[in-house]
């Protein structure tokens, strides 16, 4: 490379750097504009990015020959060899607009205002001035979006009379009709011989001419190297219950998650998680009754109301102070808080009380059935007691959770465990916990009706007063409550030997899990069922 070759170089990425400097700097004089605003870094990285999106570099000349990717508008008075226009979908192109449902077009028009009819008309006239720009035009259309079917563009139904003609050459669903005699490129080969899943296929094309041919044929002839084989097992003795609910709801993704410590990227943002403001609900309502002493009555509604603002003013006050945020925290006052104090008055006549906060478990000791000793510990958030020792197994939730069903096998698998769990290992540090005879949600968003508390599971022989979202399914009888406790301990058992052993099928509990899972690329579920 010359001397001069550099200084052009040089100079073009000058150009750019310019143009960066420009566009900050409009950046910059825009929040001037405002100086007692404060921007969240979410406004801010908007803005950056729709300024971005807005700001063009122009292709020096030596470089216009190149493939140049512009917006209808950008592309006007240039001659083209050859143009690729893409998108073409109903509604996309032409955008389809709101009306206006006041005015008449024929007032909007005279105040420069874009009509729907206007806007149409300048959407066909950079199409059909698209098709006479290039010697060769290529139109695409997907024929879906994610998982949804699409609609062409109207543009592309007033070609009809061309197509007819045979003046336009028409090829639907190339990318996934590939025929093995059709490939022009070895991927595309490839990509063919997967879509078939015929061997026979493959020995027709390894026995073929076809170039490049000798070479498969050759890698495919000699030896593998020795794998590692399969995934080794583990002699790990403690284990905690909500990883073994992950396991029993798909191993598969238990094994990204746990094993290979795979994570879903998070979008970077000020505003709390899910997860945040569940783990902050939880601690609101731990230090709630860790300052509240008795009861809770309507008379006292006011205080208790007023101790859980004071909380939430704690937990939520030390985030960001973004628009979302406090709607978090508006959401809690207003309605979580509200759901909890409607279920606390209640509960107290009952006569239960709570007598263990957010209990950890450490010691609880399962032996498997190759007569090993493994340890299960876990965090129940609440246990409430009567006087004759009966308890009820709390889980608060700000999210879903799983319903009972009147069979035996039940989809709720921690807190029955939970509930052994308790029996054996808290002893001498609290109320005696003598027999267990219910497990209860708290469903604080508001997606089980008026009651927050929700008895999910209760021995009925016991008490039958229990709030339950379904009355039909919840009560059990003292044979077939112990029956589902034993189970959910049989189900911790399996899961840990199966995690032991290394084995991780893509067996989900339910298949519609599938469907939003950040795995699909890993996993080949999908493609088994497509199958």
């Amino acid at each position: 490379m010359t001397l001069a070759d550099w200084d052009w170089l040089f100079n073009i990425n000058l150009q750019a750097y310019r143009k960066l400097e420009e566009t900050l700097a409009s950046l910059r004089q825009a929040g001037r504009l405002f100086p007692e605003y404060r921007y969240t870094f979410s406004e801010w990285l908007f803005l950056l990015k729709k300024t971005f999106m807005r700001t063009r570099f122009q292709v020096p000349p030596d470089d216009e020959g190149g493939v140049q990717v512009l917006g209808l508008e950008e592309s006007t008075g240039r001659p083209w060899e050859e143009i690729y226009l893409g998108g073409l979908i109903d509604g996309k192109f032409p955008q389809r607009l709101p009306q206006n449902i006041f005015l008449p077009e024929s007032f909007l028009e005279p105040l420069g205002v874009r009509t729907l009819n206007t806007a149409r008309q300048n959407a066909a006239y950079h199409f059909y001035r698209h098709l006479l720009s290039a010697p060769r035009v290529t139109l695409t259309c997907p024929a879906v979006v994610g998982d949804k079917p699409v609609v062409p563009s109207p543009f592309l139904a007033e070609l009809a009379p061309l197509r007819l003609a045979q003046l336009l050459e028409e090829d639907k669903d190339v990318q996934f009709d590939l025929q093995v005699q059709d490939s022009r490129s070895m991927p595309e080969l490839a990509k063919s011989i997967s879509l078939v899943r015929d061997p026979a296929v493959l020995t027709m094309v390894l026995n073929g001419d076809q170039e490049g041919m000798a070479a498969v044929r050759a890698a495919l002839e000699r030896p593998p190297e020795a794998g590692p084989g399969a995934i080794a097992p583990q002699d790990r003795t403690e284990f905690s219950v909500t990883e073994l609910d992950d396991y029993l709801a798909c191993p598969y993704d238990y094994y990204v998650k746990h094993r290979l410590k795979i994570a879903p990227l998070e979008e970077v943002s000020e505003d709390i998680s899910a997860l945040d403001r569940g783990s902050k609900v939880h601690s609101i309502l731990r230090r709630f009754y860790e300052e509240w002493k008795g009861p809770v009555t309507a008379a006292d509604r006011e205080r208790g109301r007023e101790l859980l603002a004071s909380l939430a003013e704690g937990e939520f006050g030390r985030e960001a102070d973004t628009f979302r945020n406090r709607r978090e925290k508006e959401l809690f006052v207003t309605v979580m808080a509200e759901r909890f104090l409607n279920a606390e008055e209640a509960f107290w006549k009952q006569g239960f009380r709570p007598a263990y906060l957010e209990q950890k478990i450490e010691s609880f000791t399962l032996t498997l059935s190759d007569g090993t000793v493994v340890e299960l510990h876990g965090k129940i958030d609440r246990i409430d007691v009567d006087e004759n020792g009966h308890f009820i197994v709390v889980d608060y939730k700000t999210g879903n959770y799983p319903g009972p069903v009147k069979g035996m096998e039940q989809k709720i698998f921690q807190l029955p465990v939970y509930a052994v769990m308790a029996r054996q290992a808290i002893a001498g540090t609290g109320p005696a916990l003598k027999v267990p005879i219910g497990l209860a949600y708290y469903g604080l968003k508001g997606g089980t009706g008026a009651g927050a508390r929700d008895v999910v599971l209760y021995n009925k022989d016991v008490r039958s007063d229990h709030p339950a979202a379904k009355p039909q399914t919840s009560p059990k009888s003292t044979e077939e409550f112990e029956a589902i406790l034993t189970r959910s301990r049989d189900k911790a058992r399996q899961a840990i030997e199966g995690i032991r052993a290394g084995l991780f099928p893509n067996l989900p509990l339910n298949a519609d899990r599938c469907r939003y899972c950040p795995n699909d690329m890993l996993c080949d579920a999908k493609e088994q069922d497509e199958d």
